[in-house]
């Protein structure tokens, strides 16, 4: 599957990035993370909320937001998942990634505007639909790093990971 580092970037366009993010977490949850997601009320075109399947909570500003980001409510929570698509301004993302940072748990950050410095402990992925035949009206979606230039499709990095999950597995049995 992807790598997740302390601070991630989903990006793309919203069809797919819904689509896309929904089942890179559904993957992640029956892998064994405990998630949470966080999204503001539904005040703008492009919502998740109807495509994930985990804990969600709701903020309506960065007070609420941070009130979230308690011991209590992030009880067993190793990923959270935020919803920043409604933020037009960088700096205003980077305020929330601030608050992200100090909490210790890997997060991810969808928007459609994201900074970073090289360096930094980050991946920024985009999502973005191919269509392999219009007239059956097949797609794949594929993940992009935007950092390193790789990209795969998250049906082919769900087999990926399972081949290696397996391998690791009769490995670590001949080791016994």
């Amino acid at each position: 599957m992807i790598e997740l580092k302390r601070c991630n970037y989903i990006t793309g366009d919203p069809h797919s990035v819904s689509y896309g993010l929904s089942k890179i977490i559904d993957f992640l949850d029956t892998s064994g993370r405990n998630i949470i997601f966080l999204s503001k009320p539904e005040t703008h075109k492009m919502t998740l909320k109807h495509f994930i399947k985990t804990s969600r909570k709701e903020f309506k500003d960065r007070y609420e937001f941070d009130l979230l980001l308690n011991k209590s409510t992030l009880f067993r929570i190793d990923l959270i998942v935020v919803d920043l698509w409604h933020i037009t301004q960088v700096s205003s993302i980077m305020e929330y990634k601030e608050m992200l940072d100090k909490v210790g748990i890997d997060y991810i950050i969808v928007s459609d505007r994201y900074h970073y410095k090289v360096g930094d402990d980050i991946c920024v992925y985009k999502i973005e639909k191919e269509n392999i035949d219009s007239n059956l009206r097949v797609s794949k979606y594929l993940v992009i790093d935007k950092i390193s230039g790789w990209s795969s499709t998250i049906d082919d990095l769900i087999i990926s990971y399972r081949r290696d999950k397996k391998i690791d597995d009769i490995f670590s049995k001949r080791d016994i």
